[in-house]
């Protein structure tokens, strides 16, 4: 886990295609930070942690497919090294492909594809940093880690 500085702090300004506004579909808040051991924030983190250690190979193969962090900082010891993997919007984009190929539709119809499915990511990721600069919380993994 690389502990970067957070990005995009004003993304949430940008003019969106189909939200009115970025926080249309506001989410309820994160449980508060408290590590006391009965606060709603540790029975999260300890859950988090529980579910990492006990995953099977079929559910270690789900969080890996669905796991779009592109660029990923690994730790063995006192080595670091990076993994590239594929991004959110290339992850989607190539689920759009697979569907068009599989219902074998025509160009005019897979363009159409790609244009929602872009539209929509686009006020999707809007509207998660809206979110995320709203609620400003440390993550269960970085409390784990």
């Amino acid at each position: 886990m690389a502990y970067a500085d957070a990005c995009e702090p004003r993304w949430n300004t940008v003019r969106l295609f189909a939200l009115d506004p970025a926080r249309q579909f506001r989410c309820p808040p994160p449980a508060k930070y408290d590590l006391n051991p009965t606060s709603p924030f540790m029975k999260l983190t300890q859950e988090v942690y529980a579910i990492g250690r006990q995953q099977d190979s079929t559910e270690r193969a789900i969080a890996y497919f669905w796991d779009d962090n592109a660029f990923v900082t690994n730790v063995a010891g006192h080595v670091m090294y990076a993994s590239k993997k594929m991004t959110p919007p290339g992850h989607w984009m190539a689920i759009a492909t697979t569907l068009a190929r599989q219902r074998e539709l025509s160009q005019l119809q897979a363009a159409q594809v790609y244009a929602l499915t872009a539209i929509a990511m686009f006020d999707a990721f809007v509207a998660c940093w809206d979110e995320k600069y709203t609620h400003v919380r440390i993550r269960p993994e970085t409390v784990i880690n």
